[in-house]
């Protein structure tokens, strides 16, 4: 049974990767993009806020 669970849970995390290399790419597309510094900086200052 531990197999077939394993199995299940291999395949579901296969097929969310592929959903969301569609939708990314989706994005990319219809220019729903921005730049790697602005999202790793507002990340940053969301942290910065936490602590």
């Amino acid at each position: 049974m531990n197999s077939v669970n394993e199995t299940f849970r291999k395949q579901q995390n296969a097929f969310l990767m592929l959903k969301m290399m569609a939708q990314g790419e989706a994005d990319a597309q219809n220019g729903r993009v921005a730049l790697q510094a602005k999202v790793f900086d507002g990340l940053r200052a969301i942290l910065l806020k936490r602590d």
